[in-house]
């Protein structure tokens, strides 16, 4: 143990600290994901099932109270869906994205981190590298300076306990990347399928909202169309009470006067002028006759 120590931090210098403790925190980030994004945390395929029933059923209360007996993200995301029950789809959605962004916040929580040390560890090991070969040329040029000679030896030996730094800074840095890849997969994976089901269950939500105003409807058609239905007899009953008043009242000696005949003014415009022209040929006759009787004298 104590060689390994020799090895580490008195060879690699004062950089292999943060290095080590680096590499601590992002084991311990790791296996705090790993067992916080279990799918029967965060999706319980029981909760899922149960779920759906109950709300095919229009059981409401009763699924506002499994979700308040789960403490999965997801029964946080149905939880605030279901207090916006019988609203828009728009409303219901839109309380499930709210809510859904700070679930995925928690999940994603620390992984951040995680890819942070990943990325930093390297630049670490770089910066105990540098000083390290900073060293080891002072030492090299001390010696010069005294008049002794340059030892081909001591100068390897300052650059590879230099080097020390930077392979430890990568073999921490690779498997935190790792892990950091394959725990954000895993958030996506299942933010993808909470929305899947926050999608689904907006959608029931939105049909009960859509039966209920569909039921409203109707019985307020109903209720006008039998409204208008007993306004109608009583109107017609009005006006033939009323009918039955006016024709008392008119006396019975009254009789329709009969309207006088349109004269025929063409027929008589005719017969004015077959008079005329009948005139006029008797003339004619007459005068022929007076002719006639003076030829004779």
């Amino acid at each position: 143990m104590y060689e390994i120590y020799q090895f580490l931090f008195v060879k690699g210098g004062p950089v292999m600290y943060p290095i080590v403790l680096g590499s601590v925190v992002a084991l311990a980030l790791f296996l705090e994901r790993l067992w916080a994004l279990r799918r029967e945390r965060v999706i319980p395929p029981v909760f899922q099932r149960r779920l759906r029933v109950l709300l095919r059923e229009d059981k409401l209360s009763e699924a506002e109270v499994l979700c308040q007996e789960n403490a999965s993200a997801l029964a946080n995301i149905v939880s605030a869906g279901l207090d916006r029950a019988g609203r828009p789809k728009s409303e219901v959605k839109e309380e499930i994205t709210d809510v859904g962004r700070r679930e995925v916040s928690h999940l994603e929580r620390h992984v951040e981190f995680l890819g942070t040390i990943a990325a930093v560890e390297p630049l670490m090991g770089l910066l105990g590298t540098v000083t390290g070969l900073i060293g080891a040329f002072q030492r090299v040029e001390s010696l010069a300076s005294k008049g002794g000679g340059v030892n081909p030896g001591a100068l390897a030996a300052g650059i590879w306990e230099a080097l020390i730094t930077t392979a430890a800074g990568l073999v921490v840095a690779i498997p935190a990347y790792v892990g950091y890849r394959y725990l954000q997969g895993r958030v996506n994976t299942l933010v993808v399928e909470m929305e899947e089901d926050a999608l689904q269950i907006a959608d029931l939500l939105s049909h009960r909202h859509r039966d209920g105003s569909g039921a409203a409807r109707s019985e307020r058609r109903d209720a006008s169309g039998s409204t208008r239905a007993s306004e109608q007899p009583a109107s017609s009953s009005a006006r033939a009470s009323s009918d039955d008043d006016d024709s008392d009242k008119a006396p019975a000696s009254a009789k329709p006067k009969p309207k006088p005949e349109p004269k025929d003014e063409a027929a008589s415009e005719d017969k004015d002028k077959d008079k005329g022209r009948g005139g006029g040929r008797d003339k004619d006759d007459d005068d022929d006759a007076d002719d006639g009787s003076e030829k004779k004298r």
